[in-house]
């Protein structure tokens, strides 16, 4: 059996655009035109957009003043979401080969690996997000661990663990196929192709493994942690401001500062609720359908959403660095100096760097008195 015409796992079905026709390398030929304009236009955009903004986040995260534990988290997510916006870019030139060419089983073979690792940095993307939430959780709810867990050498540790466990989850994949050379004497050539194994057909596989990892590890799970831990967060938050304006004696440039952290944490991670919503939520509706019924899904409409969850894992990945990093008005003074910029239009400036306040009241000292700080946060 031939890789390109099986679809027992549903998230390498998802990403594999080799699958979609079965006459010719463009998987966009035989799509509705809102398909077409997705797949060789609105991906190729959101692709290079986010290859463009991750990169820059990464050359900003880099420096040595911005090696917190919070922001190893943020360039770990960044690699991630760089090495699966790249790799999905390259399968995204699938129409550059002839049909059935040996270029074309070349790229195939390429293809047929470079999705697993594309899943397997989209993992990892998740849980770091999740982990993250994890941490800005210890640091607001529990401040007195904070010292103790929010630390960067801990946060390296389990950057290594989170990617350990992405390529563990994702290993089943890679006995899935096996790549196999034949020698045509008519020809005189030898073709090298990629077959299915009997594993990869194995009927308990093909059931546990798409619910296990892609519906419960991939996208139920993480949701739910994620969705939690961020109410919690805003509810904490609202309840440690209340708790400064009502017991500390301050001036109202202070309270007007602290009011406007509140208000950014929150769209922060009503943001992120509603951005992994939206991006997971077509991703874990499309593993049920392949799980269930993986071999009659060759409709125009079915093919048009397949084309539109890739968009937005794509756009998940891509906008992610604006999520975590454009909050942040240390980032943008970092931006500013690394790119000697004098004025930034999109620039927010809610809070001093220093964390003092236009009058020269202490911000950070204020944060302190209730067991929180800045840096930890965001």
């Amino acid at each position: 059996m031939n890789t390109f015409e099986r679809e027992n796992n549903s998230s390498l079905h998802l990403l594999n655009t080799t699958n979609a026709s079965a006459s010719s390398m463009d998987p966009a030929m035989g799509l509705s035109p809102a398909g077409t304009t997705i797949y060789r236009v609105i991906l190729p955009i959101v692709c290079t957009c986010g290859i463009l903004g991750i990169t820059l986040t990464i050359v900003i995260l880099s420096r040595k003043h911005m090696c917190t534990s919070t922001n190893c988290y943020l360039m770990a997510l960044a690699v991630a979401d760089l090495l699966f916006l790249l790799l999905f870019a390259t399968i995204l030139a699938d129409n550059q080969f002839v049909l059935y060419s040996k270029e074309y089983y070349n790229y195939t073979i390429y293809i047929n690996y470079a999705v697993i690792f594309m899943q397997i940095f989209l993992l990892a993307s998740i849980w770091l997000t999740v982990v993250l939430a994890m941490e800005r959780y210890i640091a607001i709810c529990q401040p007195f661990l904070a010292a103790k867990m929010c630390t960067v050498n801990k946060a390296r540790v389990i950057i290594i663990l989170i990617y350990m466990f992405a390529l563990i989850c994702r290993m089943p994949n890679f006995w899935e196929s096996r790549v196999v050379t034949i020698y045509d004497k008519l020809t005189n050539t030898t073709l090298t192709y990629i077959e299915a194994t009997q594993f990869s057909i194995n009927r308990y596989y093909m059931i546990v493994y798409p619910w296990v990892i892609d519906g419960i590890l991939t996208s139920i799970l993480p949701f739910l942690l994620l969705f939690m831990l961020n109410v919690r967060l805003v509810w904490e938050v609202r309840k440690s401001t209340r708790y400064i304006q009502r017991n500390l004696i301050v001036e109202k440039s202070a309270a007007n500062v602290i009011q406007r952290e509140e208000l950014q944490i929150t769209i922060m991670l009503i943001s992120i609720i509603i951005v992994f919503l939206t991006c997971q939520a077509p991703y874990v509706i499309y593993t049920a359908i392949v799980s269930i019924n993986a071999f009659q899904m060759a409709t125009v409409h079915f093919m048009l959403f397949r084309y539109i969850t890739q968009l937005l894992l794509t756009l998940k990945s891509a906008i992610n660095f604006i999520l975590y990093c454009w909050f942040s008005e240390k980032f943008w003074t970092t931006l500013k100096k690394v790119f000697c910029i004098e004025q930034c239009l999109f620039m927010q400036k809610p809070i001093n760097l220093d964390g003092v306040s236009q009058n020269g009241t202490s911000y950070c000292h204020l944060r302190s008195l209730n067991g929180n700080t800045r840096d930890t946060v965001l």
